[in-house]
């Protein structure tokens, strides 16, 4: 990271996939001396609102926000232009789907990609999350990315997790992050047409509102 931090006057285009690594970037450029401004060479794409809000808020500017806020998404929107021969820096988590970079490549960049943080898994939370699962103390479960789809999967065991899970509506983020579940025997109850956390929690309320009121309506017509 420090190596392409120094030389990002080359790049001509920096993508941040998640406002965590635009955090990360502006860690490691202060720890060398370095500040925002060095982000505002190369032109600047963020995955979505919360990640470009992230940089607005450093006044730098976002040139591209894909409507849709998934890595084929970007790509779409990139590959409006000539991406032959140009630079392109992805600083993002240590596990990420290679789709972004390899379509990139094909299409004739170079694609610098670098691990600016980790999704760990929390090593103490494991006997208290299945005391909560096997109570049924929880009225939903939400999976705001793949990798937290992956720990929670790791952390419980697969049979675990798809046996204490059945019957709790499970809401995720976006189809990739559904596909990943669905892959672990985790199957998706509720997803946002927006792929993002605040779209979640509006899509979540609204699936426990039309259940209640289904409820409401055969309880009215028993009566």
């Amino acid at each position: 990271l420090d190596h392409c931090l120094q030389r990002m006057i080359l790049y001509d285009w920096i993508i941040f996939t998640s406002a965590n690594g635009v955090r990360a970037v502006l860690d490691r450029l202060a720890a060398l001396g370095r500040d925002v401004r060095d982000l505002r060479g190369p032109r600047v794409c963020a995955i979505g609102p919360k990640t470009a809000a992230a940089l607005e808020a450093l006044r730098v500017k976002v040139s591209l926000v894909p409507p849709e806020y998934r890595a084929e998404a970007i790509f779409e929107g990139l590959k409006k232009e000539k991406l032959k021969g140009k630079n392109i820096l992805i600083p993002r988590a240590r596990v990420a789907r290679d789709v972004l970079p390899g379509e990139l490549r094909k299409a004739g960049a170079a694609v610098d990609v670098v691990e600016v943080y980790r999704t760990v898994l929390p090593a103490e939370n494991r006997s208290g999350v299945l005391g909560l699962l096997r109570e049924r103390a929880f009225s939903a479960i939400t999976f705001t990315s793949s990798s937290t789809v992956s720990n929670f999967v790791e952390m419980l065991g697969r049979e675990e997790a798809g046996r204490l899970t059945a019957g709790i509506p499970v809401a995720s983020i976006g189809p990739i992050t559904a596909e990943k579940a669905r892959s672990l025997g985790i199957e998706t109850a509720v997803m946002p047409a927006e792929y993002t956390i605040p779209a979640l929690v509006e899509a979540l309320a609204e699936y426990f509102k039309r259940g209640r009121g289904r409820t409401g309506e055969k309880e009215e017509k028993g009566s």
